[in-house]
């Protein structure tokens, strides 16, 4: 096999296998980065998702752009549903950012420079 052709073989092989993990880490999306459809028993389950939530929050946020912002600790991650009845219309979406063992204030920095028409912040 003549030089060129084996490395235009080799190039397009990186390519394809590069493009097949992307393409594959997309749809498993495992820090639930880019919002990919769930698919059960596929990327519904995201067990190592604790170890970047402040990240994948932050890409949630942004994607989101949420009007209304929980923010606090694990009191408002665990007991405060963004997707609740009770918001009005003019409240949504909301987007939930509380945090164990995070207060308030490091969850509003951690919005960053983004002002939400509500924000809601709990300490404890």
């Amino acid at each position: 096999m003549p030089a060129a052709a084996f490395l235009r073989l080799t190039g397009l092989t990186v390519l394809a296998t590069l493009g097949l993990v992307a393409g594959l880490n997309v749809v498993v999306d495992p820090y639930d980065l880019w919002g990919s459809p769930k698919i059960t028993g596929l990327n519904v389950m995201k067990p190592a998702l604790h170890t970047h939530l402040t990240d994948a929050k932050r890409r949630q946020y942004a994607r989101l752009a949420p009007r209304s912002v929980l923010a606090g600790n694990s009191r408002v991650e665990v007991g405060i549903d963004p997707q609740s009845a009770v918001w009005s219309p003019r409240e949504l979406p909301a987007y939930n950012f509380g945090r164990v063992r995070q207060g308030g204030v490091i969850s509003a920095v951690a919005v960053g420079h983004r002002q939400a028409a509500l924000a809601v912040m709990c300490r404890g």
